[in-house]
């Protein structure tokens, strides 16, 4: 989204990146089986925020979250995913400011993004423990 606000914490490599991981074709994450539909959306929402935004597959976020929870034992949110969820705040407060004056394809991308976590189409569950909001961070994340 090319607004650096401040040092985020790693999200797990999985989650933006493709390739052999262990445990392929295990889909659930956190129990929950995410929809196939609303993984389209949310890839075709990631290209829209910019072609460089790399997309995401079902085992990709499951092998994600299965190393947030194995590395979350008290059952909080991860920071990484925290850290992403400051910075959509911040964008929601520019987005209040009259004078919130970006380059428009910026702007685009934060209101998509917006959007989304504002929405009720999520791919997961907010309720999901642990890691309910990983795909609203993939969303925030600057590729």
């Amino acid at each position: 989204m090319n607004i650096p606000l401040f040092t985020a914490s790693p999200l797990p490599y999985s989650a933006l990146h493709a390739g052999t991981r262990p445990h392929t074709n295990r889909h659930l994450i956190g129990g929950f089986a995410p929809d196939p539909g609303r993984l389209q959306h949310f890839n075709d929402l990631l290209e829209l925020i910019g072609a460089d935004h790399p997309h995401v597959d079902i085992d990709q976020l499951a092998t994600a979250a299965r190393e947030l929870i194995a590395n979350a034992p008290d059952g909080h949110i991860p920071n990484c995913i925290r850290d992403r969820f400051r910075r959509a705040g911040a964008i929601d407060l520019m987005h209040m400011a009259p004078a919130w004056n970006t380059p428009a394809a910026a702007a685009l991308a934060s209101v998509i993004a917006m959007n989304y976590l504002h929405g009720n189409g999520r791919l997961l569950p907010s309720t999901a423990p642990i890691v309910g909001w990983l795909d609203g961070a993939v969303m925030i994340e600057d590729p």
